[in-house]
């Protein structure tokens, strides 16, 4: 089976959620026999130099192609698919006509596997989409998407002969609440984690200054509960670090600025960034993760703490809770009280830390990384 994923969030600096889904889902898929897996690469220049002084230039140039052209071609060569600038072409298109682009090619592949909402679709193929979450539809005060145009490429979305995959049984209810989606259209694959094997070429130094602290992973931004985590950590008067681990997102300084409230200000870590083995250290040897969002389509912060036998703290609604199971602290996250007080047994208590650990360990083999391909694959397969 030929199977082929977007390149639309691979490669970007530091990452993204996206990003990580896009990499583990090939790294499952490449695990399998009987699977070629392709890539739909943006060729967006043969002279970036020149693409960089003309940045004026190009975008005029974009717009006229979105315009003057109402599909794409596709070229297959070393194994893979060639299109130069799909991935922004085709939002301005749909920007500019509310249509979905299609991609044409000289070689079919069986599946085009979007891994994140797009405005194009593989008339050739048998289309998925993943779709990780609806927040900008249901909590648009929490981040800079348009929520019309975004209901707007869902719609379309889903008008397309498609499939679709989701991360969490919240988020196809979500779907189904809001778009009326039949549920046999939308299948339920919980993401994965591998941070337990790549934990053992990680070596713990012998002194980390950053051991035994509470640990957040992900962007600093609104509906991450940024602000109600830093005061949550004052209120809890622990001596313990607050470790913040993620780039900034939306209204992040607004979020931060709890921190010229907190008493003790240098107990709490900014690392925008950190190599992957030094993130795995980090979070092993934690107190505990702590990941009170608002919202969330699934939360992997959560799996990866459990896989590595840390205790976690995270909300009690949607997303994840489903993820967290019985395996975790669960917090309101509209409540400073209620986050404090969850931080604070897990500073006093270490039974709980003990119990709390041993459960989420056996948690996160529920989301087993040999069976993540074979469950997408069988998705396919179906089609």
């Amino acid at each position: 089976m030929q199977i082929t994923l977007d390149t639309r969030n691979t490669g970007r600096n530091n990452g993204t959620g996206i990003t990580t889904y896009t990499n583990t889902l090939a790294s499952a898929l490449k695990e399998l026999s009987g699977v070629q897996l392709n890539w739909l690469h943006e060729q967006s220049s043969p002279n970036p130099k020149l693409k960089k002084s003309l940045t004026f230039f190009s975008k005029y140039v974009r717009l006229v192609r979105a315009a003057t052209n109402n599909r794409k071609k596709a070229t297959f060569q070393n194994n893979d698919y060639f299109s130069d600038d799909i991935y922004r072409i085709s939002h301005i298109h749909f920007k500019l006509f509310s249509r979905m682009m299609p991609v044409f090619s000289n070689v079919n592949t069986d599946i085009m596997h979007w891994t994140c909402p797009l405005p194009i679709y593989m008339p050739q193929a048998h289309n998925i989409y993943t779709i990780h979450d609806l927040i900008p539809i249901i909590h648009p005060e929490m981040g800079k998407t348009d929520p019309n145009k975004f209901k707007k490429l869902i719609d379309s979305i889903l008008n397309n002969p498609s499939e679709i995959i989701t991360v969490s049984e919240s988020v196809k209810k979500d779907l189904i609440r809001y778009f009326g989606i039949s549920p046999k259209r939308v299948h339920v694959v919980y993401q994965t984690t591998n941070i337990a094997t790549q934990s053992l070429h990680s070596t713990l130094p012998d002194n980390d200054e950053l051991a035994d602290s509470f640990v957040y992973v992900g962007s600093i931004e609104k509906r991450k509960n940024i602000g109600r985590l830093i005061q949550a950590h004052a209120a809890s008067q622990t001596k313990r670090r607050l470790v913040l681990i993620g780039k900034d997102g939306f209204d992040a300084q607004k979020e931060l600025s709890a921190l010229n409230k907190h008493p003790h200000p240098d107990r709490v870590v900014r690392l925008q960034w950190t190599p992957r083995n030094r993130l795995i250290n980090i979070i092993r040897s934690s107190r505990a993760v702590v990941f009170p969002s608002l919202a969330e389509g699934f939360g992997l912060p959560i799996i990866e703490g459990m896989a590595l036998g840390v205790p976690v703290l995270t909300s009690s609604q949607g997303a994840t809770e489903e993820v967290a199971g019985q395996a975790a602290l669960l917090i309101d996250p509209y409540s400073i009280n209620s986050i404090a007080d969850g931080i604070q047994q897990l500073d006093t208590n270490d039974n709980l830390c003990k119990e709390l650990s041993l459960l989420g360990y056996r948690r996160a083999n529920f989301f087993n990384h040999n069976e993540y391909g074979k469950t997408n694959y069988n998705i396919y397969n179906k089609l």
